[in-house]
């Protein structure tokens, strides 16, 4: 056998412990690889399902966002004496210069009220129009969208500083911020709104305003009968709000007297309380004694049984001393109690069991 070959036998010996090992690393990856496939299922499917939730939540509100949407676009159009199809122009290219909705179309009812004043000869926009170049008995007889495009085009071949000036005269200053969408080009944004097939005709916005309105007739219809179970009801409800009154008044007394439920409860507790605490004061050497007999350690049962001796001790002594204050029979029991805990502290060092009766 070659040099080289007896070095690969003795390789493959060598490494021959390594190939269980390896086996089983082998093994714990590919079920690692197998968990992880399970988890990635998992939350998978858990995925899909949160999206569906969503989906659906996210077509609802949308749903709703729309109607409310297409029949605020009619009623304002026709408040306004415009087409749907205008105003949603309009909204449209207010939308992109960053002007609000409700700006938009407060300035375009205020403008058209003033180009009327100013027909007459009336209002503080008859100047500003004057300076504008138009005729106000020519421009108040033209449509509100002519209007609207015509003195937009006009304001925006001003600088800015009249720009701001004639915006704020004609339209309020609260519709300044129409400079932005004068400047945008409201011919460029209506052209833009048709390509995108965005518009509304009237009839389509009638759809929905019908929609609209029976949601609204079964609302009323649904919340008007629960009003009329309720008053149906209401002497039932009546009563047995009473009756839950009464209850409170029985449970707590009128006015939080001693006649109360609660305030019997709490009067006892305070008595029980009381008497423990009297009882603790008056006859510590009992207390001692029952403790001492539950204590689970022999140790411990005799230092508190010691400590109930060392209280009967001076108890006896300060008896003696007392006269008077002290009768022979608080004496005499004192004196039985020692004998009674020194009986005990004597079962307990012959680790006998403690006699029942004691």
């Amino acid at each position: 056998m070659s040099k080289i070959a007896e070095l690969f036998v003795s390789f493959v010996a060598r490494t021959g412990g390594f190939d269980r090992p390896i086996d089983r690393s082998r093994a714990k990856m590919r079920s690692f690889v197998g968990t992880t496939r399970d988890a990635r299922r998992g939350l998978i499917s858990v995925g899909r399902t949160a999206l569906t939730v969503a989906g659906v939540a996210g077509i609802g509100a949308m749903t709703h966002s729309a109607l409310a949407n297409v029949d605020s676009l009619g009623k304002q159009a026709d408040k306004l004496s415009l087409a749907t199809e205008k105003l949603g122009a309009y909204r449209f290219a207010a939308s992109k210069a960053g002007v609000d909705i409700r700006q938009l179309q407060t300035g375009i009812q205020r403008m058209s009220r003033r180009i009327a004043e100013a027909a007459r000869g009336t209002g503080e926009a008859q100047k500003a129009f004057r300076e504008l170049g138009f005729d106000a008995q020519k421009l108040n007889r033209l449509g509100v969208a002519d209007q609207f495009e015509l003195v937009g085009r006009r304001i925006n071949e001003f600088r800015r500083g009249d720009r701001i000036f004639f915006t704020s005269k004609i339209f309020d200053s609260e519709g300044v911020g129409l400079v932005n969408l004068f400047a945008a080009g409201i011919g460029k944004a209506e052209q833009e709104f048709r390509r995108l097939n965005a518009t509304m005709s009237r009839a389509e916005v009638a759809k929905i305003e019908t929609l609209n309105d029976t949601i609204t007739d079964v609302q009323t219809n649904l919340r008007v009968q629960y009003e009329k179970t309720l008053s149906a009801l209401a002497p039932l409800l009546t009563r047995a709000v009473q009756g839950a009154g009464v209850l409170a008044e029985n449970l707590t007394g009128r006015g939080g007297g001693r006649g109360s439920v609660f305030s019997r409860l709490l009067t006892g507790s305070q008595e029980l309380l009381g008497r423990g605490i009297n009882a603790l004061q008056d006859d510590p050497v009992g207390i001692l004694t029952l403790g001492a007999l539950q204590l689970p350690s022999r140790r411990r049962r005799q230092e508190l049984l010691l400590r109930g001796q060392s209280e009967i001790a001076g108890r006896s002594q300060g008896a003696a001393r007392g006269g008077t204050r002290w009768e022979a029979a608080v004496l005499k029991q004192l004196q039985e109690a020692g004998q009674h805990q020194k009986r005990i502290a004597q079962i307990m060092q012959q680790q006998a069991p403690v006699p029942a009766g004691l």
